[in-house]
């Protein structure tokens, strides 16, 4: 995401959220942190997996794999409202790092 799309596209009007969530059950260290050392990346941290399990219960709308989502990726059109995510899904997908090639066309596309 950051070599592919946001250092790649660095006028693009975009924002990325990312949650990050303790799997494995190791925490969150400071390491994720400086993954993502762009302002348009809003970094949120999620150690009761509220936000996982929420799109995992909508599997049919975000397209995440059943029960808890976890890395993976959904792309939304400018238009989208926390109310109307499902309805501008333009790509989504997981892993990340195995459909990267998938979100870096969409996107790509897209700008």
């Amino acid at each position: 995401m950051a070599d592919n799309i946001l250092r790649k596209y660095p006028d693009a009007d975009v924002r990325v959220i990312a949650v990050w969530q303790a799997i494995r059950g190791d925490g969150l260290g400071d390491q994720t942190q400086a993954i993502f050392d762009d302002t348009r990346v809003v970094q949120v941290s999620d150690p009761d997996l509220e936000i996982g399990t929420w799109f995992g219960d909508r599997d049919r709308q975000f397209h995440t794999g059943a029960g808890l989502a976890w890395d993976v990726f959904m792309l939304f059109g400018p238009d989208a409202t926390f109310a109307t995510l499902a309805d501008h899904l333009q790509v989504s997908g997981g892993t990340i790092i195995a459909e990267r090639a998938k979100l870096r066309d969409a996107f790509a596309a897209a700008h």
